[in-house]
């Protein structure tokens, strides 16, 4: 009886470690989001979101306090360099699940593990879930190489490189004529860039290594324009480009819908130079919502128009702001328009559209099911 109750404790004792996902302690990186093997791939680095081991199971970190000498910790606990470790907040590369493990987080740099650092009990969101970028050789770049993260190589957030470590650029005073600039040294042309403020295309990572850039368009790189090293700006102010380009997909004036859970329905997104960008909710009315869906031949009026980017936020240039129709034209373009590309809205104050479809009516009191895969459930 003896010999089966401790086979019993045994086999139960060794169920139980089998059922440990990790030991607490061990981190991992998570590189699942399509920004974070972008970013990997497109700066030789490792990127994504950090996960802690506690109790046997994975948790996230808060981004609450987190800092560079905290990535570096992480990286080096990861098997990579400390040496230009950076970090980025508010779910940059997805958030995670289970439990926030750490909050609060402060290390000196010299520890092993992320866990040995000084930390708390978190109160956090896994929308604050935090995520590193680590070096996995000392030097990753060349001082002068400039990269750009976004959906195509020709626009994006700007990364620059100084002292062997990618960083951005802050949006002050950052303008069309030192886009140009940017855009000639990646071999596009210098005519038709556009300057993107307030992090369009999402925050980069790194520091932030210039700030006030003034260039008068004939330089040759960045580098040569007036700028300050350095900054006080944040991330939100990263400043972005859009080059022009050879392959345009679309032509200036097209508008589509996107988002939407049919095709009558969705944020508004109109091309110029070969770029979709989206279009601000300021004085966009059922007038405006008319002219969208005449020009994507939908049957006009009775058009509704819907603010603050119901159908989702979407990314690069805020084209139009603001925008005023009479409801009768055959286009945006003859409505007044602010100027083309000059915004003063962030990408919560998009603007969408729902048009009256012939092929999607219901009569009065009828009722559907909407978002889910499943008959009998959904919104």
């Amino acid at each position: 009886m003896k010999t089966l109750l401790l086979t019993t404790v045994i086999l139960s004792l060794f169920a139980s470690v089998q059922s440990l996902e990790c030991t607490d302690g061990d981190i991992r990186l998570n590189s699942s989001s399509p920004t974070a093997q972008k970013i990997s791939s497109t700066f030789g680095v490792k990127a994504g979101r950090i996960e802690v081991c506690a109790a046997g199971a994975w948790g996230t970190v808060c981004d609450d306090s987190f800092t560079d000498v905290n990535a570096g910790v992480a990286c080096r606990q990861l098997g990579y360099s400390a040496r230009g470790a950076s970090f980025v907040g508010l779910a940059y590369f997805g958030a995670g699940q289970g439990q926030i493990v750490l909050d609060d987080v402060s290390c000196t740099g010299n520890e092993t593990r992320l866990a040995d650092c000084f930390n708390r009990v978190s109160n956090c969101q896994h929308s604050e879930d935090v995520g590193v970028v680590c070096q996995v050789n000392n030097i990753t770049c060349t001082d002068g190489d400039i990269k750009l993260i976004g959906p195509a190589e020709y626009e994006g957030t700007i990364q620059v490189c100084l002292n062997n470590r990618f960083g951005t650029i802050c949006d002050d005073k950052f303008n069309s004529v030192a886009a140009g600039v940017v855009c000639n040294s990646l071999g596009y042309s210098r005519q038709g860039a556009i300057a993107l403020m307030w992090s369009a295309y999402g925050e980069g990572f790194g520091p932030i290594h210039m700030s006030e850039v003034v260039c008068n368009g004939t330089e040759e790189n960045i580098y040569q324009c007036q700028y300050f090293e350095g900054s006080d700006c944040i991330h939100f102010e990263d400043a972005g480009v859009v080059c022009k380009h050879a392959n345009s997909s679309c032509e200036d004036g097209a508008v589509r819908l996107v988002g939407g859970l049919v095709l009558s329905e969705g944020r508004v997104e109109v091309c110029f130079d070969g770029v979709w960008g989206t279009v601000c909710d300021d004085y966009f009315d059922n007038h405006a919502a008319d002219v969208v869906c005449r020009q994507l031949n939908y049957t006009t009026p009775g058009s509704l128009s819907v603010g603050l980017s119901l159908f989702g936020q979407g990314t690069g240039p805020i084209f139009i702001d603001p925008i005023r129709c009479f409801g009768n034209e055959t286009s945006m373009l003859n409505c007044r328009l602010g100027e083309i590309g000059l915004s003063t809205c962030f990408h919560f104050e998009d603007v969408s559209v729902v048009c009256i479809d012939p092929n999607n009516t219901c009569n009065d009191g009828e009722v559907r099911l909407m978002g889910s895969p499943y008959a009998n459930q959904g919104r």
